[in-house]
């Protein structure tokens, strides 16, 4: 199956409220409305194609950084249909994401956080190597940044920067090795985290740093794409470059949050923790393409960067999970 370079996306994301899904294109971008996967902005840039983006919520604002650009942010308005920012950073940028009051910036060893009335640098703050972008954030009521997570300032920590009356910044270690893509769930009080070999899945307790729950998803190495919390947090679906997807279930009781163990690395293990979890449901995915994947009107949804859209139905009752229709595909030539 053969698609010319524009239907092949460089980076997708979703917007902080879930609504439109993100392609960032290696010849300019489109943005589509999840809600029935309608177009809703499409922009060429003749020879200059964007490797990343971020959309502030449902607004006409977009970060994009281009392809042979790496250290650059533009913002683009689309209302006037012109980059109006440029701002400048001093390593490869690996995520960007936009709120109503900040802008925030990951690259290679530093988060930088911006303010988005003025462009001030609020902070720059070390972490480890941060290739592949692991930046997870939580908002507000009024769409401002309230909580984000960022590797910490040693492999296998995690930071967590939490906005209340006053910034408070603290770390926990998450695993003895180096770290994989992670995520929050809703409410932005669990946060998952895969280790660098793709083999096991730990869900922590945010603010405490308590593992509250492990996974295994398998002894082969893999590269883990996406981690997926229910709406409900009751379940957690890993997408992985081994071709299947796993659904683990969590504990039905993780507001204990007392710590049973302690190893020597400053892991705290929780009630649940101590134990290795096994996936619940396995289905497989014939795209090994890397992918996104979210919940949408109850059902699980992966979209891959050679523009397929995949559903799936899964029935917590009976433990199955099945492909629902047939392929779409959200990114065409036209």
């Amino acid at each position: 199956m053969s698609q010319k370079q524009s239907s092949i996306a460089s980076s997708l994301s979703f917007n902080s409220k879930k609504s439109c899904l993100c392609c960032a294109l290696q010849n300019g971008f489109r943005i589509l409305n999840v809600e029935g996967f309608t177009k809703r902005f499409k922009r060429v840039f003749i020879g200059k194609g964007v490797r990343l983006m971020s959309l502030l919520g449902n607004s006409n604002i977009i970060a994009v950084v281009k392809l042979g650009f790496s250290k650059k942010v533009s913002l683009w308005d689309d209302y006037q249909s012109k980059m109006i920012v440029e701002m400048d950073f001093d390593s490869s940028v690996t995520a960007v994401r936009l709120f109503l009051d900040k802008i925030v910036v990951a690259s290679m060893n530093k988060i930088t956080i911006l303010s988005f009335r003025d462009l001030h640098r609020i902070a720059e703050i070390p972490t480890a190597n941060n290739s592949i972008g692991l930046l997870a954030a939580h908002e507000g009521n009024r769409d401002n940044l309230e909580l984000l997570i960022f590797p910490g300032t040693n492999s296998g920590h995690i930071a967590v920067l939490e906005y209340q009356k006053k910034a408070v910044k603290y770390e926990w270690v998450a695993f003895d090795q180096p770290i994989g893509v992670g995520s929050l769930n809703s409410t932005g009080n669990l946060f998952a985290i895969a280790n660098q070999d793709g083999t096991s899945i730990r869900v922590f307790h945010v603010r405490s740093g308590v593992c509250l729950c492990k996974f295994k998803r398998g002894k082969q190495k893999a590269t883990i794409f996406d981690l997926t919390f229910s709406p409900d947090s009751k379940l957690l679906v890993v997408t992985s470059s081994r071709g299947s997807i796993h659904v683990f279930k969590l504990p039905p009781d993780l507001n204990d949050r007392t710590v049973k163990k302690t190893n020597k690395k400053g892991i705290k293990f929780g009630k649940f923790g101590t134990k290795m979890i096994r996936s619940v449901m396995k289905c497989p995915l014939e795209n090994t393409t890397k992918n996104i994947s979210e919940f949408i009107k109850n059902k699980f949804h992966i979209f891959t960067l050679d523009g397929w859209h995949y559903n799936f139905s899964i029935n917590q009752e009976h433990n199955t999970i099945t492909q629902d229709g047939e392929l779409n595909r959200f990114l065409k030539e036209k």
